[in-house]
């Protein structure tokens, strides 16, 4: 029987792969750079809504505050809750709080 000595850079095998390689490891690497630059920039905008986020929900807890504040500091200029008309309910109140003797 007669051995024939193929040469590898003429098996087609061997064509397909080296054409194969060429072709889709450069593919990959440019994935994998495009997957890393987009996922960054990606995390670096959910930190600035996160950052925006939680600078929205803070001015709204100061605004809200700030009212009530307001609201409580200007109370004893409703005439509903002056001093002697507090004293009157004050004394309406505990007159139903005193304990019954039997």
């Amino acid at each position: 029987m007669i051995r024939r000595w193929i040469s590898p850079l003429k098996d087609l095998g061997v064509q397909l792969l080296s054409l194969y390689l060429l072709i889709i490891i450069p593919a990959l690497m440019i994935l994998f750079a495009f997957d890393k630059l987009a996922g960054q920039r990606i995390q670096a905008d959910v930190r600035a809504n996160d950052l925006s986020l939680a600078r929205t929900i803070a001015l709204e807890t100061d605004l809200s505050i700030n009212k009530s504040l307001q609201a409580v500091t200007h109370f004893p200029y409703i005439p509903a809750f002056s001093l002697p008309t507090l004293r009157r309910w004050e004394k309406y109140s505990t007159s139903f709080s005193k304990p019954v003797q039997t």
